[in-house]
């Protein structure tokens, strides 16, 4: 089984350790302390809560460069279960929903609207067992299913 994507130990709904991967949205860069690093990497991943059915999207970004922020900052947004079972459903036509490379039309989408997302939650630079997120909803705009902030 394919370990969770996001950083968290616990959901942020009901405290539950139990996580299934469901979409790697996008990476770019490799990882602080990897051979290829070079100042920055980004993820954006979505894991399901198995006990709550919850989804919850984090957002990571790391720059080393800079000296005016933290240089690892993560955003955490939640998903109803009924959004989660929306974007699942349209999961289907996609051939590789683990895989940030993935060139399909919905990974295009949620990657151009996961830069977007915002909803008021400030970023952390560091996981907790507690942190702070975001409502987002899912959206069809122009024909293509996109992330959404309720805040």
């Amino acid at each position: 089984m394919t370990r969770q994507l996001t950083q968290l130990q616990e959901c942020p709904i009901c405290g539950s350790k139990e996580w299934r991967p469901v979409l790697w949205v996008k990476r770019s860069g490799a990882p602080h302390g990897d051979k290829d690093h070079q100042v920055s990497f980004t993820t954006l991943g979505m894991d399901l809560c198995q006990t709550c059915g919850h989804g919850v999207l984090e957002s990571y970004s790391h720059d080393c460069w800079s000296n005016d922020e933290d240089w690892d900052m993560y955003w955490w947004y939640v998903l109803t279960p009924s959004e989660l079972a929306r974007l699942q459903s349209s999961l289907a036509a996609c051939p590789t929903p683990l895989s940030p490379a993935c060139p399909c039309p919905l990974h295009a989408s949620l990657r151009e609207s996961g830069e977007q997302l915002y909803g008021g939650v400030r970023s952390r630079p560091f996981v907790s067992p507690k942190v702070p997120y975001a409502w987002v909803r899912m959206e069809l705009s122009e024909g293509s299913l996109r992330f959404k902030s309720l805040s």
